[in-house]
């Protein structure tokens, strides 16, 4: 019997955040019966209320809006979007076009047929892209009518995506038909913005049907069972077995010894940072991958003699050595071009899982590392030892600035890679912390890692229970002896670092009205200060909004608690233009905080709401305002107490989305020929702006023209003037800049106190607001893409240098491809910063002249650290880590060398890894 399930649950849309679920689900359940496959009955049709909702939230954690259940004999498998009339993204496959629709974070993993998919981070192409499940082809735009077609291919059979981005019409199509979807505009019902009818029809193997609000019409067609029992020879046509020749093996043997074999030992295990390409760490890292992966990496291993340049016939027979080494069989002749190459997987071993996490067999000198581990102290964290990165941002005042310097202008073209090690794949902006050697990080999905920070070696894992999901954290915090984590599932967990024990476990508690709405996650790092463990909750659309909570790091009991949304009655209390408390929503606390030991404050910034419409007009009532406090604030709190000390807005009734949430970068910066303790932060509108650090006082602003909805800033107070065109009106468009994804987001900005200089990650990018799009905002709008001014010279980023000291724009640095990392200044004169091309590239810290540029093998996300061990000086690097940042730069990125003919980088997927260089 075969049995397709589908529920959809339509929920309130958000573009570049988490949603959260309305009150109008829908559910729909099919079911085919009999030998003949045919359509039996059509079981039930149903809207419910609030317990399918509160179901619903405790399978997915209210983090989904459409979702979709497959289910047959053979399986299931969920699949869910954020909206699939919002178009996040496209990503670019060896010059092929594929989509990628954003989707919720804490979905399962089951079976369709013969394709496994983890339906975790996005719709089909990303996952498929992400895990290695089909392959991309583009169709010709002449054939399907101007409309994009990609071709994804699951367990043996293909798929066809079409996208007109023009009217935001997404269909699915399958050949054989596995799952069709199409999508039209939008109607109101029962108030909420919901697909009109016909608005969806769906097939399924064979299955086919119309989804409609008032009606429901089947096809009675015949099921191809076929599909869901397609023999495994069939599934895996098209993989070319992996071989090489005897001569090819022979020349690779002598070329390692001659080029290779000093550093990666004459056995091919290793020795001190050049990692082992034998045994376990090759089946780790290379198993399961196409073998133009590891011939890649191959290429970028530097010979012995620094001004030899091997050949192309000389990289594929040190690979074919590589393969006779790890006991794969001769036969015929590798190729040498890396696109052969990507048709040629290499296979796991029979029987065999390899865990990327899986902790190796402890070396004496990791064992003695280990357990002379120190405390991380206070004093560590306000002035970290140079070789160590303690915190998220390198200390306490989060500036992304590194006071090494062996890595400097004059050497950083030396920079080669040093080790690589796999990681698992999923959505994450986890930054590594390293102390004394030892390498701290969180990855996929709720995992904590302890590595070899001159090797890659795991030396330790905690595996979080039960989470399949990730809420695509930033990372991790050191305190003591203890490693401190922030889960999916809402708790605080405190581990012993040199064993990766657990010490306490906190589950932070969340209260929801009666009648309310939840949806609370946690994805910025901890912040250690006043002996607290502080951490931000984020709450998109949840009841009373966002909130921060300390923990104390000792017994990991509650300390207090301070809500970002300003209660009636307190100070702040009226701005919220007579919403009531309970429905009021937004807050979240999701970027980094810092902290200042000499005036013991903590600074946070706080995100908007996206319930924007009950805001938009003033109901004109004495001493009733709309700033929303404390939302787009920094506010500046007393670590010990929780209690609020003072705020700044930097922008007040926040109708688009422009966050100013971001880190608060604390440096002495001169003033009026005066030193002056700034906080300083730079919102999605790309402003710079600095306050005093002690009372809150405005102090400059410094705007690099990305941004087109603020019209002017007092330069006495820093109070904006809006552009009134820009206003948000659901009958009119409208152009504004930047996108709602932010001119700068997710990854963070870096100063330097050697230049005095900030140097800002800039997409340039621009939304249309008027009646069509995805609805992010209850004013009513819809929301779509629109090209900036600035990029149609083709350039969609541009690294800014702002001069602090004179607060104006120094140098920029533009190119095609957006930035996907947060930058790194160091002592050395240098900025590095990753992209999508993909690639890190090193900058002059006062020119903004390129220095260096490493092709990497997948997309670079996170942030960029560096350390040292002993004498040397590592730069570290995460690829293959995907976002919801990054998936909406991917689509930009793709979408703008598709309509200016220019071709990206064609580079294997490597999948996800950390990547650490030395010189």
């Amino acid at each position: 019997m075969l049995r397709l399930v589908l529920a959809i649950a339509i929920l309130s849309a958000s573009l570049f955040s988490a949603p959260v679920q309305s009150q109008h689900p829908a559910e729909l359940h099919i079911e085919a019966v009999g030998g003949e496959a045919k359509l039996a009955a059509l079981k039930s049709m149903q809207r419910s209320g609030t317990a399918d909702i509160e179901s619903a939230e405790g399978r997915f954690s209210g983090k989904f809006q459409e979702v979709y259940d497959l289910k047959n004999d053979r399986g299931s498998v969920s699949l869910a979007t954020t909206s699939f009339s919002q178009v996040t993204g496209w990503v670019g496959e060896r010059g092929w076009k594929s989509h990628s629709v954003e989707g919720p974070d804490d979905v399962g993993s089951d079976e369709l047929g013969l394709a496994k998919i983890t339906a975790t981070p996005s719709f089909v192409a990303s996952l498929v892209q992400q895990y290695g499940l089909g392959v991309f082809q583009v169709g010709e735009e002449s054939e399907f009518k101007g409309v994009m077609c990609d071709v994804l291919t699951i367990g043996g059979s293909p798929l066809s995506i079409y996208l007109n981005k023009k009217t935001h019409l997404l269909e699915a199509v399958a050949l054989p038909p596995i799952l069709e979807f199409t999508f039209s505009d939008y109607k109101a019902v029962d108030g909420v913005q919901l697909p009109h009818a016909s608005v969806m029809s769906i097939a399924v193997a064979g299955l086919k049907m119309s989804y409609e609000y008032d009606a429901v019409t089947l096809f009675d067609t015949e099921l191809d069972e076929s599909l869901f029992d397609r023999p495994a020879a069939e599934a895996e046509a098209g993989t070319t077995k992996i071989s090489y020749s005897e001569a090819q093996a022979a020349a690779g043997k002598i070329a390692y010894a001659e080029h290779c074999a000093s550093c990666h030992a004459p056995d091919l295990s290793g020795s001190h940072i050049s990692p082992g390409l034998i045994g376990a760490r090759f089946d780790q890292n290379w198993r399961g991958k196409t073998a133009d992966v590891l011939s890649f990496h191959i290429r970028r291993m530097p010979p012995e003699a620094e001004a030899v340049q091997l050949t192309e016939e000389t990289h594929t027979n040190l690979l074919a050595y590589v393969l006779q080494a790890n006991a794969f069989e001769a036969g015929a002749a590798l190729a040498s071009d890396l696109m052969t190459l990507g048709s040629v997987e290499i296979p796991q071993l029979e029987g065999a899982t390899f865990d990327p996490d899986v902790p190796v067999e402890l070396s004496r000198r990791q064992t003695i590392t280990l357990s002379k581990l120190e405390p991380v102290t206070d004093e560590m964290r306000s002035n970290p030892p140079a070789e160590d990165w303690l915190s998220w941002g390198g200390s306490a005042r989060g500036l992304n600035y590194s006071s090494l310097d062996k890595v400097n202008t004059e050497n950083v073209a030396e920079l080669v890679p040093a080790w690589r090690t796999a990681l698992r794949g999923g959505p994450s902006m986890s930054i590594p912390l390293v102390h004394q050697g030892i390498m701290f990080m969180q990855t996929f999905p709720d995992t904590t890692l302890a590595l070899d920070a001159q090797t890659g070696d795991v030396l330790w894992r905690y595996q979080r229970p039960g989470i399949m999901g990730s809420s695509q954290k930033m990372g991790i915090a050191l305190s003591g002896d203890k490693v401190l984590v922030p889960t999916s599932d809402l708790h605080v967990v405190a581990l012993e670092a040199k064993t990766g024990k657990v010490v306490w476990d906190h589950a932070i508690k969340i209260e929801v009205p009666k009648g309310g709405r939840g949806g609370q996650q946690l994805r910025s790092a901890p912040l250690i200060a006043g002996g607290q463990v502080i951490q931000g909750v984020t709450a998109s659309f949840a009841s009373r909004g966002g909130f921060l909570v300390a923990i104390d790091l000792e017994t990991g009991e509650e300390s207090w608690r301070f809500d970002t949304i300003a209660k009636p009655g307190e100070e702040g209390g009226n701005t919220w233009n007579g919403v009531e408390y309970d429905k009021r929503s937004g807050g979240s606390v999701w970027h980094q905080g810092t902290y200042d030991p000499e005036l013991n404050l903590v600074y946070y910034g706080v995100a908007p709401t996206y319930d924007t419409g009950p805001l938009l007009k003033s109901i004109e009532k004495e001493g009733i305002t709309s700033e929303a406090l404390y939302t787009n604030c920094t506010i500046a709190l007393n670590p010990e107490t929780g209690e609020l000390v003072w705020y700044y807005q930097h922008m007040q009734n926040d109708q688009w989305d422009l966050d100013w949430v971001f880190e608060r970068q604390i440096a002495s910066v001169m003033i009026d020929g005066k030193k002056r303790k700034a906080v300083m932060n730079v919102g999605k509108v790309a402003i710079l702006e600095a306050v005093d650090a002690a009372t809150g006082e405005y102090l400059f602003s410094v705007d690099p023209g990305t941004q087109n909805v603020i019209a002017s800033i007092d330069p006495e107070t820093g109070a904006k003037t809006f552009d009134l065109s820009k206003m948000p009106d659901p009958k009119k468009e409208t152009v504004v800049c930047p996108s709602a994804a932010g001119g700068r987001s997710w990854p963070p900005t870096a100063y330097s106190p050697a230049t005095s200089m900030v140097y800002v990650p800039i997409t340039e990018w621009c939304m249309t607001l008027g009646p069509k799009g995805a609805r992010l905002l209850t004013s009513g709008v819809g929301i779509s893409e629109a090209v900036h001014p600035d990029a149609v010279d083709g350039k969609l980023a541009k690294l800014q240098a702002i001069d602090v000291a004179n607060q104006k724009l120094a140098w920029k640095h533009e190119q095609v491809a957006p930035i996907s990392t947060g930058l790194l200044a160091t002592a050395g004169g240098v900025i590095f910063s990753g992209d999508l091309e993909p690639s890190l590239k090193a900058l002059d810290a006062e020119t903004g002249a390129v220095l260096w540029r490493q092709q990497l093998d997948d997309v670079p996300s996170s942030s960029i650290i560096t350390y040292s061990v002993g004498r040397t000086q590592y730069v570290a690097i995460l690829v293959g880590i995907s976002n919801i940042h990054v998936q909406a730069l991917n689509g930009a990125y793709a979408a703008l060398t598709s309509d200016r003919d220019v071709e990206p980088v064609s580079l294997p997927k490597g999948g996800a890894s950390i990547w650490v260089f030395s010189l």
